[in-house]
């Protein structure tokens, strides 16, 4: 009976030790999750930075085209600039 008593109370305490393992290994999975969301606002974020860069440098470019267009050709900045939004 005596070793009975003692095996149930190390099932107990390996009990205890699998309860507190299992919390620790969910408290490690939402801290992933949080990460794997993270990560994927992370990459959304430089998707759209990218693709804001690349229409400022459209803009800036047909800007910088139309100013020396207009240099070249004796139309006014605000006249070529004009011209230019009416094409995109």
């Amino acid at each position: 009976m005596k070793l009975l008593d003692e095996a149930l109370k190390e099932v107990d305490q390996i009990e205890l030790k699998l309860s507190s393992y299992e919390e620790m290994l969910q408290s490690v999975k939402e801290q992933m999750d949080q990460i794997s969301e993270s990560n994927h606002l992370i990459h959304l974020s430089n998707t759209n930075n990218v693709k804001l860069l690349s229409e400022i440098e459209f803009l800036v470019v047909g800007i910088f085209i139309v100013f020396f267009y207009g240099c070249l050709s004796g139309i006014k900045f605000f006249e070529g600039a004009t011209l230019f939004s009416n094409h995109i």
